[in-house]
Formats: structure tokens, C-alpha cells, sequence
């Protein structure tokens, strides 16, 4: 059985340091939100996106990095880890010295190593498939990850996230108000009065949130946040101004 290396992953980091840090402070209260004119909700929360993510991107900008996805390597054992730490060290030995013996004995040693690894990774395998006979479901997920290949997207082709979300909701509203012209058709609606609740709770304000609130919250992002977590905590005082 013939498995593939590990995948890559483009990752998509950012770093600030203590200097840039200052000067994004200095930008922040700077911002347009505080004289523009508009009062609509969604001009005001498009502004406030837009111009936190063009003073992020001019002192942190995103930078791409190819890294080797690790999580996969689960028949990677710790007998394999010395025998690679020791492999690595043979060949630092013969690039030192050159000598015709340390090379043979370096050839040996990666010969070992990719004879190990690969039994490893039959091993693993075949105590996987071998564990999932009658689960169909478990064995093809097993058997698709073999390759590696990546999930393809069960979204439908799109020009960009925002529109496809648009196209969700047009798709579900007027489907919505079908449903609500056919309850409008019938003549004997009594049949579908639903009883009132006896808890019913009713929401008329929302709670002002506190510092220890903002400082209490995980540090968790989505990529359509202006701003990451992490950076948001240490600038929430002077971007309350626009909140």
C-alpha cells in the first residue's frame, strides 16, 4: 500500500510588533466613524469594518506561510522520532567529514528509518480498516484519507461569500412566504392556533457590556472580523468610542 507524504497547509499570519503596535493605537483614534454623518446602522457598521481592516492591513499585513499539516501523522511513534533524531545525526556527521564510512553508515540508517515508517503506516491502517469492517461510513472516511485529498466544498459556485449569503437568504425568505400564502389560503384556521406559552420571555433592551465582560471572552476569530481577538482586547478602550 502506497501512501503519500503528509499535506501542506497555506497558513495566513500577521505580526505586530511593539512599535507598530503604537502607532495602530495612534490610527484608531483617528477614525472617520467619528464624523461621518450617516445614521443608518449598516453604513455605519460597513465603515467601521472597512476602516479597521485597511489600519490593520497597513501595520500588520497578512503574509502566507507554507507549512507540512502534522495532525495527519497519527502512526508517527516515538521509536520512529529517535530513529529520524538519529538518521539526522549521522548525516551531520558525514556532511563534516566526508568519509566514505559515514556515508554507508548514514544509507543505512535512512534505509532503516523508511523501512520502519512505512511499516508504521500499514500498521496503522490496517488496524483502522480492520476495525471498521462493519462500519461503512467510518471505513470510507478511513479509505477516502488515504490520498490526502482535500473535502471539496458542498457550497454552490460563487463570485464571493457575501453574495452567495445573499442568495441563501433570498432562497429561504421566498420560501418562507410560500409557506405562509398557503396557511393564508386555508378558510378554517382554528385548527392551527397554537397555545400561548406560560414562560414567555420578552426582549426590549439589550445590556450594556463591561470591560470584565470583553476581557472574560475567549480569544476566538472568524475570518469576517475586522480585527483578530487578541488584538481586540488590548484596543477595546479606545475603539468603545464607536461602539
Amino acid at each position: 500500500m502506497s501512501l503519500s507524504r503528509s499535506p501542506s497547509l497555506l497558513l495566513r499570519i500577521f505580526n505586530m510588533g511593539a512599535s507598530d503596535f503604537c502607532k495602530f493605537c495612534k490610527d484608531i483614534n483617528i477614525l472617520s466613524l467619528l464624523i461621518t454623518q450617516s445614521n443608518d446602522i449598516g453604513d455605519l457598521s460597513a465603515l467601521y469594518n472597512c476602516e479597521l481592516t485597511r489600519i490593520l492591513d497597513k501595520h500588520a499585513p497578512l503574509k502566507s506561510k507554507l507549512v507540512t499539516d502534522r495532525n495527519g501523522c497519527k502512526w508517527f511513534t516515538d521509536k520512529l522520532g529517535d530513529l529520524k533524531h538519529q538518521k539526522r545525526k549521522l548525516e551531520r556527521k558525514h556532511n563534516t567529514s566526508k568519509l566514505t564510512g559515514d556515508l554507508e553508515i548514514y544509507r543505512d540508517a535512512c534505509t532503516t528509518y523508511e523501512t520502519q515508517k512505512n511499516l508504521a503506516k500499514c500498521n496503522y491502517y490496517t488496524n483502522h480498516v480492520t476495525g471498521c469492517l462493519n462500519d461503512h461510513c467510518s471505513l470510507f472516511t478511513i479509505i477516502n484519507n488515504f490520498p490526502h485529498k482535500s473535502s471539496a466544498s458542498p457550497l454552490p459556485d460563487h463570485d464571493s461569500p457575501s453574495s452567495l449569503a445573499q442568495d441563501f437568504a433570498n432562497f429561504f425568505d421566498s420560501k418562507i412566504k410560500k409557506i405562509y400564502k398557503q396557511f393564508n389560503s386555508i378558510n378554517d384556521t382554528d385548527q392551527y392556533t397554537f397555545p400561548e406559552s406560560e414562560n414567555q420571555s420578552l426582549l426590549y433592551s439589550f445590556t450594556t457590556i463591561t470591560e470584565d465582560d470583553i476581557l472574560k471572552t475567549p480569544i476566538k476569530s472568524c475570518p469576517l472580523d475586522p480585527l483578530p481577538a487578541a488584538i481586540y482586547k488590548k484596543v477595546y478602550i479606545p475603539l468603545s468610542l464607536y461602539l
